[in-house]
């Protein structure tokens, strides 16, 4: 009998899910860091040392998705800063992830879903700052900021953060309602989602952006998308802002139809 329950008690343990310990450290100026053994990556990204561009510094916590903004002295007309998380490439700070957690980059035409989940804390943060998603779209598969395009889901914004481009349209995707803008430099897009509401927690399907996108004439089939990101734009202050938890996937699907690949 004994023996039976010992079996029965190291069956358990080895089906309990593994509970890492929280690493937390904290990092500053340009530093940035993998976490999740290397499937996202955490940057803290300033921009500058000029007029209005103070110090910054983030608490991460290498196990998990979580990250806030410890110092913050930024008082700027302008965003001074962007602390964010991703997974996939990206053409400015950090490194691409490693290889066996990423799917990127995928063309448009084969994009089958892109759940996200994002989780925030804006409780007593002051300031001037917004909670965006992001996705980075380029035409060679290396997030090329030379062509493609920039698609931005904004959740939570306050003190008149506002996107770029103009207002082009009203939407609902998943439960939620969205002002439109649009605004293109040469061969850049940018399609920018804010939510007329703004919300802290929320699980999308970047798909469904996409595929409104498209049928704008904003995104093109024949563009890829390179990587999934969360974080705060920062103007002033923005002291407390904290991720609670990220997730991003993406995988390929069937080709889409009825939509020009120019």
């Amino acid at each position: 009998m004994h023996y039976i329950k010992l079996l029965y008690i190291i069956s358990l343990f080895f089906l309990l899910p593994v509970i890492l310990t929280p690493q937390v450290v904290e990092i500053c100026g340009s530093a940035g860091m993998d976490v999740m053994d290397g499937e996202y990556h955490i940057s803290n990204n300033i921009w500058g040392s000029g007029t209005g561009v103070g110090d910054q510094c983030l608490e991460v916590d290498e196990n998990s998705t979580y990250f806030k903004v410890s110092l913050s002295t930024h008082n700027s007309s302008e965003v001074a800063s962007y602390p964010f998380i991703y997974k996939g490439y990206h053409f400015g700070p950090g490194n691409h992830t490693a290889p066996e957690y990423n799917p990127f980059p995928i063309q448009v035409n084969e994009l089958g879903s892109a759940p996200f989940t994002w989780v925030i804390n804006t409780e007593e943060v002051e300031g001037i700052w917004n909670a965006a998603f992001e996705a980075w779209f380029s035409i060679d598969g290396a997030s090329n900021p030379t062509g493609g395009a920039e698609l931005m889901i904004w959740l939570d914004y306050v003190g008149g953060a506002v996107p770029a481009g103009s207002v082009v349209d009203n939407v609902d995707i998943g439960g939620i309602n969205w002002d439109v803008r649009f605004a293109a430099w040469d061969i850049w897009n940018y399609i920018a989602f804010q939510a007329t509401t703004p919300v802290d927690s929320v699980t999308l399907d970047l798909k469904d952006f996409v595929l409104d996108a498209l049928d704008r004439g904003y995104l093109f089939t024949t563009l890829y998308l390179d990587n999934m990101e969360a974080g705060f734009e920062i103007w002033r202050d923005g002291q407390g802002l904290t991720s609670l938890y990220y997730s991003a996937d993406a995988e390929t699907g069937d080709p889409l139809e009825n939509y020009p690949p120019t």
